[in-house]
């Protein structure tokens, strides 16, 4: 991804980030966890080659260790890292691998998580369950979140989210087809002038999966909106009334937690700009407005209409209080608390430490 692209996402120059790419090696083994071994060994080198005071990892199921002075996994949800359920042959050889890397790659570090001083999860949900699969004590540490700007109101409700072709037990799906089903429910919405707005990217594999959201949409009082800017979802967020989220309402959240949403970046934009969220009743979002009793999470279809229905109902004055307790909400996520967090975890001052940051969306 260009710089030019994430300034563009983010909506915001990113000049004083610098941003370098590890290097690459050729002629990797055939077997995976061999191959992931000869990468994370050349990527570690080059890491340590620039004696970093500190190191943090944000790649999801990375095996590299901590390269720097003090290093930090900040885990957006965990990995398994039981191989138990492999065949003896494999399993001694799965060990055999994990003995070389000790020696190679972890600095006789028994596993690569041994080599952070902390760990990171980026919501109390995905901390129980870190705590739970690795042993390991947890921070939350909430990512920093841009705070919208509330635009005049419309009649109109919102969701954000990824178009996602694919759909599974353990797939973290948008279900914007359950949002069109239940906007098809509230006709007494569609006479009053109400809309459903569905934003969220789309790669060329997910095309499929739009046109059938158009299809089961059509005569409804419904607008997708695929590959918006950044500016479009600021100006849509912020003149919506109301925000829906239902990631995971067709998941098990106990055998199946990363079909929820772990933290729900766009359900706080969403209160920064004083729309009111109804987010179904697991795992991040309901965590976010959890201080906003008013709002409690929905848990079926017929929960979401009603309390749809009950804030369509409020008046001007009882809406706009309800707001204001969201946009202060929001504001426990913004960057000012995040910066605060982490000079508390890090006992670190602005600019008194030169950093890093592993993670696959750079």
């Amino acid at each position: 991804m260009s710089i030019a692209q994430i300034e563009t996402d983010l909506g915001e120059s990113i000049a004083t980030l610098r941003i370098e790419t590890l290097p690459t090696t050729k002629r990797l083994p055939r077997l995976r966890a061999v191959r992931q071994a000869r990468i994370d060994g050349v990527e570690a080198s080059a890491i340590r080659a620039r004696r970093l005071d500190l190191f943090i990892n944000c790649d999801y199921r990375s095996s590299l260790p901590g390269c720097g002075r003090a290093n930090v996994f900040y885990c957006h949800f965990p990995h398994d890292l039981r191989v138990a359920e492999a065949r003896l042959g494999r399993r001694a050889y799965l060990g055999a691998l994990e003995m070389a890397r000790r020696l190679l790659i972890d600095r006789n570090v028994r596993g690569s998580l041994a080599t952070y001083e902390q760990i990171w999860a980026n919501s109390r949900f995905t901390a129980r369950h870190v705590e739970q699969m690795w042993g390991r004590s947890v921070q939350v540490v909430y990512p920093p979140c841009d705070m919208l700007a509330p635009l005049k109101k419309k009649r109109m409700i919102v969701a954000v989210g990824r178009f996602q072709a694919g759909r599974g037990p353990g797939v973290p799906h948008k279900s914007q087809d359950y949002l069109i089903d239940a906007f098809r429910r509230l006709p007494d919405l569609h006479a009053e002038g109400w809309r459903l707005v569905l934003l969220g990217g789309a790669s060329d594999e997910d095309q499929s999966f739009v046109t059938s959201l158009r299809e089961q949409s059509a005569g409804l009082p419904i607008d997708i909106r695929v590959n918006p800017s950044h500016a479009e979802i600021a100006a849509a967020v912020g003149s919506a009334s109301i925000f829906w989220h239902a990631q995971g309402v067709d998941g098990d959240a106990a055998a199946h937690p990363r079909s929820q949403e772990h933290f729900g970046i766009s359900t706080v934009e969403a209160m920064s700009a004083g729309a009111l969220p109804l987010v179904y009743g697991a795992a991040g979002p309901a965590e976010i407005v959890e201080p906003v009793a008013a709002l409690r999470p929905w848990q079926n279809l017929q929960e979401l209409l009603d309390a749809t229905r009950t804030v369509v109902a409020l008046s001007a004055d009882a809406r706009d209080a309800l707001a204001q307790l969201c946009v202060a909400r929001a504001h426990d996520f913004d960057r000012v608390r995040f910066a605060e967090r982490l000079r508390q975890l890090l006992s670190l001052q602005p600019s008194s430490a030169r950093a890093t940051t592993r993670s696959n969306h750079e």
